[in-house]
């Protein structure tokens, strides 16, 4: 597991299920999140989220990258691939950012179905409501904001195993490196 605790942001705010945000509180820390400093809203608008993150992180040390978390899939267009484009637009530092999308699978059926249509999977998607491992998803290049645009997707079933955690560490080191916004 990460050493490093990091801020995190929902911008679209946590799940309104109580079992669903228990769970990805859960995986959020095993992903290495801070939980003094797990930012959710609610934010009225993608402005006030903008505006809060911007004064919130220049007040904070931001050398260390954070994780920007996405409780909400569908369409994919709209409330990942958008919304990372805009985020990254105006808060640059989140291009450094482990962009993390936490679904149900069972609620959010067509997540895996129009993300293997925009882009691939590095690792096996649910099969019988057991994720193996770390799961990537990577957009195809025409729908990239960003060069190395992935995310990591996580589900009520995900399994936090030895491989999980090293394949993890490769992408906090990879990030870690990555060159710093101005």
């Amino acid at each position: 597991m990460t050493e490093t605790r990091r801020i995190t942001f929902f911008p679209y705010g946590q799940s309104a299920d109580p079992k669903l945000r228990t769970a990805c509180e859960a995986a959020l820390i095993k992903c290495g999140a801070d939980t003094q400093r797990i930012f959710d809203g609610p934010w009225r608008n993608e402005e006030h989220f903008i505006t809060y993150a911007s004064r919130l992180c220049s007040a904070l040390d931001s050398s260390s990258p954070a994780i920007v978390a996405l409780a909400r899939s569908n369409p994919i267009k709209l409330h990942i691939l958008g919304k990372r484009k805009l985020l990254c637009q105006s808060l640059p530092f989140l291009n450094r950012a482990l962009w993390i999308i936490f679904i149900d699978p069972w609620v959010e059926r067509r997540f895996f179905i129009s993300a293997t249509e925009l882009g691939v999977f590095d690792g096996t998607p649910e099969s019988d409501g057991e994720q193996t491992g770390l799961l990537v998803w990577m957009p195809n290049e025409e729908q990239r904001s960003c060069v190395n645009e992935r995310y990591v997707v996580l589900t009520p079933h995900t399994r936090f195993d030895e491989y999980f955690h090293s394949r993890l560490s490769v992408l906090w080191d990879e990030i870690d490196r990555a060159p710093r916004a101005k």
